[in-house]
């Protein structure tokens, strides 16, 4: 997947271990298949919203333990943009009555 490091619009190294990357929220599932399927990214163990007047940015914190490496991805969206649960983007489907919401 050769646009995947471009539709990255921030990287940094926060600590040994610790990656953080921004990315546009319409290449997200792209950007995770490739984690999961290329780079042996397994877990996804906490997603979280930072709200702002406009818009909230959503971070996945998506973990490799083969290579010891934990990713803080950030995407921005608009309020009032339909939400998509991040399971989807792992290949599981949602349950529950939050499974699919509009923020």
């Amino acid at each position: 997947m050769n646009a995947f490091p471009e539709a990255i619009t921030g990287f940094t190294k926060l600590k040994d271990g610790l990656v953080r990357a921004k990315l546009d929220r319409r290449e997200l599932l792209k950007a995770c298949r490739y984690l999961r399927d290329e780079l042996g990214f397994e877990h996804m163990s906490m997603i979280s919203a930072v709200e702002y007047d406009d818009r909230f940015e959503i971070v996945y914190h998506i973990t490799s333990y083969q290579n010891k490496l934990l990713l803080e991805l950030i995407t921005r969206t608009r309020r009032t943009t339909r939400a998509s649960t991040p399971c989807r983007r792992f290949g599981e489907e949602p349950t529950g009555r939050n499974a699919s919401r509009t923020i």
